[in-house]
């Protein structure tokens, strides 16, 4: 049997348009972000998932939540993890990026 992984980031959020960095910050998916899940989720219909993995943040359990509805009732298993959040780095949070951190 052979594993395979597909990696998909979550939709845009108001702080992705604004450059902001995340990290732990729980900001939702704004409406362009919720249509970029549902797209996705569309157009990965045709793959078989046994699971869908994501952080237990909004943004990421929101797109979650498109790809099992976009599935239906017979859609794969699901489970948030914090674990799978952005890194944490300290003093970083809702400032711009494109610049290093330290």
């Amino acid at each position: 049997m052979t594993t395979r992984i597909c990696i998909v980031r979550h939709g845009e959020t108001d702080w992705n348009v604004e450059k902001r960095i995340q990290g732990h910050i729980d900001i939702p998916l704004n409406a362009t972000g919720r249509a970029q899940a549902l797209a996705m989720a569309y157009n990965a219909a045709h793959h078989r998932f046994a699971t869908i993995y994501s952080s237990d943040l909004t943004r990421a359990l929101d797109d979650r939540a498109c790809h099992r509805r976009a599935r239906g009732a017979g859609g794969p298993a699901a489970a948030a993890d914090p674990r799978a959040q952005l890194r944490h780095l300290p003093g970083a949070h809702g400032g711009r990026g494109g610049g290093q951190v330290s």
